[in-house]
């Protein structure tokens, strides 16, 4: 098992540290950790253009489930499927809907980014998600 962390972090002016730690690894393909500088504000920033998660990628399962008292859709996606469906409808829904439930199966940075933008979804719940060890759904 690995033992090295190597990790990086930036801050507002574009300053790069590194830090190397001995504990150990249990994914060497997630061993790469990204923090805040003290001070700067906490969370995941969706908005920033930036690569610090580009690394993160899965093949997801998407679910879409629309539905209201007397009528369900469900709708299964792949990755570029719920970013297109995001990106041209927004957060619409069909106007009998009452309620969209969407599920997403895997963790890829390009959607949840796409779904973090589309609805608003607070810096710290993403940074929650995007640094979670155990991958488990949130």
């Amino acid at each position: 098992m690995p033992t090295h962390t190597h990790t990086r972090f930036s801050d507002d002016i574009g300053n790069t540290r590194h830090i190397t730690s001995t504990e150990p690894v249990s994914d060497p393909a997630h061993a790469t950790t990204f923090i805040n500088l003290p001070g700067s504000e906490p969370g995941v920033d969706p908005k920033r253009d930036s690569d610090e998660y580009a690394h993160i990628t899965a093949d997801c399962r998407v679910d879409v489930i629309d539905y209201s008292r007397d009528k369900v859709a469900n709708q299964v996606l792949d990755n570029q499927g719920i970013i297109s469906l995001l990106t041209q409808n927004g957060r619409s829904r069909p106007s009998w809907a009452k309620v969209r439930w969407i599920n997403i199966k895997g963790i890829d940075w390009a959607v949840i980014r796409t779904l973090s933008l589309t609805y608003g979804l607070h810096p710290l719940a993403l940074e929650d998600v995007l640094h979670s060890r155990d991958y488990r759904s949130k």
